[in-house]
């Protein structure tokens, strides 16, 4: 651009100056000057080009440092199989993301069959780290996470994972349909079962409101829906897989208090005569739980029911009194 602007301005100062001599015509100016411009043009786009090319260069190396990287935890050799979960433990248990930087310090609990237990905490306290661990997303740096006594090593990961449904803040949708991000990898569903899912999900108003109803377009990761119809239809995908532990992770902070009683009751149909683990910062959602264990930097500091926790008058008491005050839970 810059040599591009010298040329055309060192031409019209030389090519001015013989056009007053009258020893080069204004058109012949004007033509040289197009010609210089029409000279630059290509090498304008070369210019463009390299630029893109080395962005591209840039954007390969970080696109091959994650390919390089090793997604895959090992696999046992003769993994155990897994007919049903009937206890969920954690013994011990330290994990860090990176070495020397704990997120959880000797974090010891059993969830038994039919329970709900209930993580609540500050920020930063380690919550969504301990539910990563129990569909082995990550392997613990210490002790171990046992399912009916067995460590999650020594299992077959897809054996365990189809007995859970995970159910996030920012649950990921496809850019499909409505029915393809419900029911795809579950066990085929008739029509009966798929509307009764529908129902039971609270997903009723939605469907009737799209043109196509469960055949619609949710677009890019949703897009087309508000983060509470996203919060639903990820409720409706663990409904269609009926599994026995169900995790929750943070599961209705990020709503509006009107589409939070949705979920709160499709939450409620699902936990029914089913285990459950539920994460929140409002403890209006899981006041109901069985237990409650109340993490502060890594570690479990108070564990028992909300009465209990409350006479106690120790965290999770000051935790309640700085919430602002909510309607009951489902």
């Amino acid at each position: 651009e810059v040599l591009a602007v010298i040329a055309v301005a060192l031409i019209i100062w030389y090519g001015g100056g013989r056009v007053l001599d009258d020893t080069l015509s204004l058109g012949a100016l004007v033509a040289f000057t197009a010609y210089i411009r029409m000279f630059f043009r290509p090498l304008r786009d070369l210019a463009e080009k390299y630029n893109i090319l080395q962005n591209a260069m840039a954007s390969a190396e970080r696109i091959f440092l994650v390919l390089d990287n090793r997604t895959m935890l090992p696999q046992p050799a003769a993994p155990a199989s897994v007919a049903g979960i009937e206890s969920l433990r954690f013994e011990r248990v330290d994990f860090a993301y990176v070495p020397g930087e704990p997120v959880l310090k000797s974090v010891s609990f059993e969830l038994r069959r039919g329970e709900t237990l209930a993580v609540v905490g500050p920020t930063g306290a380690g919550k969504t780290s301990l539910i990563n661990l129990i569909p082995r997303l990550y392997d613990p740096t210490g002790g171990a996470v046992k399912i009916n006594g067995r460590d999650l090593r020594t299992l077959a990961s897809p054996a365990f994972r189809d007995t859970m449904a995970l159910v996030m803040q920012d649950p990921l949708l496809f850019s499909g349909s409505i029915r393809r991000n419900i029911f795809e990898g579950a066990p085929a569903a008739d029509s009966d079962r798929a509307q009764a899912i529908i129902a039971a999900a609270n997903l009723e108003r939605l469907v009737a409101r799209l043109p196509r109803g469960l055949d619609s377009e949710l677009g890019e990761g949703g897009s087309l829906v508000s983060s509470g119809e996203r919060q639903l239809i990820a409720i409706a995908r663990a409904f269609a897989r009926n599994p026995q532990l169900i995790l929750f992770d943070e599961a209705t902070s990020a709503i509006d208090s009107q589409t939070e009683q949705l979920v709160q009751q499709a939450l409620a149909r699902l936990m029914q005569q089913r285990t459950a683990l539920v994460v929140a910062h409002r403890l209006s959602t899981v006041r109901h739980a069985d237990r409650i264990l109340v993490m502060n930097r890594g570690r479990i500091i108070e564990s028992g029911s909300h009465p209990e926790l409350m006479a106690l008058k120790g965290f999770y008491y000051r935790l309640h009194q700085l919430q602002p005050a909510e309607g009951p839970g489902p």
